[in-house]
């Protein structure tokens, strides 16, 4: 795949480009969970990703599917076919707290306070309505 063809590609679906085509639904889930995580799909995410309690590399794991937090992140994504940037979209549309507890469940607990403010530019970044995010150590600034 060309480079340009591969950056169309991942910002349409909110995935990186990868050559082999995932056919189970939870693996989708699992492989778009982490890209989420990470600031993939979200870039706010990649600016707390230090604020974590866990690797979101774990979601790839099967075996790691057993933890709590990993197989609650899983399972909610697969139920709700949530598995690229548009999915996501739809499902806040119709419930803008869903799965919410499940992405808090992945933050230290003395960083979970940040979680409801993150939330609501999480639903502005997956609407195309923010341009920057910047993180300090009491709050996390939107700037458009």
């Amino acid at each position: 795949m060309e480079k340009g063809a591969e950056r169309e590609d991942q910002s349409r679906s909110g995935l990186p480009a990868h050559s082999v085509a995932i056919s189970e639904d939870r693996d989708r889930a699992a492989v778009f969970g982490c890209a989420l995580l990470q600031g993939e799909v979200l870039p706010c995410l990649n600016i707390v990703r230090v604020l974590m309690a866990g690797k979101p590399e774990m979601l790839l794991e099967r075996e790691a599917w057993r933890l709590e937090r990993v197989g609650s992140l899983v399972r909610v994504l697969t139920e709700k076919k949530i598995d690229s940037l548009e999915t996501l979209r739809k499902s806040w549309e119709q419930n803008p707290n869903v799965h919410c507890a499940e992405i808090e469940a992945w933050f230290q607990r003395k960083f979970r306070h940040y979680v409801k403010e993150l939330w609501q530019t999480m639903l502005q970044e997956a609407q195309g309505g923010l341009r920057d995010v910047r993180f300090t150590s009491d709050k996390i600034w939107t700037l458009n």
